[in-house]
Order: C-alpha cells, then sequence, then structure tokens
C-alpha cells in the first residue's frame, strides 16, 4: 500500500474561492488543517489523487465517499478506497464551520467602547470578541456570548488613553464541541483619556 499514493491533493471550491491543501498519507490529525466555511449547500472537497511522482492518478483507480449532513457545521470525512492497480483506503478528517463576520463597528466611550455587528443565526449559537492593546493578541482578553440573536456587546472597565485591537468571530456548538469561523478584520481604537 506504500505505493498506493505518497501524496493526496484536495482542492476545495465552496462558492468562488480555491484553496489547495496537500495532505500526508502520515498525517494523524489532518482535520487540524483542512477547514472550509458553512454555505448553506453540501459543503465536500473534490479529491485529486497523485502517486509518489506527482502523477495524477486516474479517477477510475478509486472510489470517493463523503459522510453524511455535508450541510451542516462539525466534523466531516471523505473516505477514498482504491481498486485496479492500486490497493488500500484513506479516510480523511476536514471541518465546516460558520460564516464569519464580515464587518463591524466600534464606538469608543469613557473607559469603554461598544462593538457592533450584523447578527448571524443561520448555524450559529454564538459569537466571541477578542481584545488586546496588543495587536499580535497576547495576552488577549475575549468575551463569549452565548446567544445569536444579539449584534452589540459594550466592553467595560477599559484605561483611559490606551490602545486596543478588536476582532470578532462566529460560533456553533454541536454537542460538546465548539466549533469557531476565522476572525474578522482587527479594528484599532483608543480610549479617550
Amino acid at each position: 500500500s506504500k505505493c498506493m499514493a505518497d501524496l493526496i491533493y484536495i482542492l476545495m471550491k465552496p462558492l468562488e474561492w480555491i484553496f489547495l491543501i496537500v495532505i500526508y498519507l502520515c498525517d494523524v490529525h489532518p482535520e487540524n488543517r483542512i477547514v472550509l466555511q458553512y454555505t448553506g449547500k453540501n459543503v465536500k472537497p473534490v479529491v485529486v489523487v497523485k502517486d509518489a511522482s506527482g502523477k495524477e492518478i486516474a479517477s477510475s483507480n478509486y472510489t470517493v465517499t463523503y459522510s453524511k449532513n455535508l450541510k451542516s457545521i462539525g466534523s466531516k470525512t471523505v473516505k477514498i478506497k482504491f481498486n485496479g492497480e492500486y490497493s488500500g483506503s484513506k479516510t480523511l478528517n476536514y471541518k465546516v464551520v460558520p460564516k464569519n463576520v464580515p464587518a463591524f463597528n466600534v464606538t469608543v466611550k469613557s473607559k469603554s467602547f461598544k462593538v457592533s455587528w450584523k447578527k448571524q443565526t443561520k448555524q450559529t449559537s454564538g459569537y466571541q470578541i477578542s481584545y488586546s492593546t496588543n495587536k499580535k493578541f497576547n495576552k488577549a482578553k475575549t468575551v463569549n456570548i452565548s446567544k445569536n440573536m444579539i449584534s452589540n456587546k459594550t466592553i467595560k472597565s477599559l484605561k483611559k488613553g490606551s490602545t486596543y485591537y478588536v476582532r470578532i468571530r462566529t460560533y456553533k456548538k454541536v454537542g460538546k464541541k465548539n466549533y469557531y469561523s476565522s476572525w474578522s478584520k482587527t479594528k484599532k481604537v483608543k480610549i479617550k483619556k
């Protein structure tokens, strides 16, 4: 089975964007590297398999099977089973995560700021706000908002004259696990003296 395929390339095309991710057969937890965004439709990567020399293996030499519930948030699987000149199988994992927050506003007040965004209720459980005086978010503080109908949050007890970096993301709770979207773009604000 060593010669069946050294590399498996997963080409992902949810909506208009394309990602090419190389998966090694020795990768124990590839789901930590493959993350696709919820689209409201079946989210499944197109699999392209190559041999050790980099030559693409004809799709007639393998079958691809996806797990169920591909429209929902959570961990999914894709199984590649070889036949013909090749033998063996490989199951890969990937995650489907919620849509991120595309834009938000920050209004500065005395010793506080208010974060406002457009609420997202589809396949989300809530939001997470991260803020820090360091642009790399070292020692950042986080605020969890457990209701997806909320569209603003005021952060209080801040230092006057300090500059803060703020970002936000959505999350969806599936069972006991939270699946997070990518972070929004960072906004920089200065608290009034």
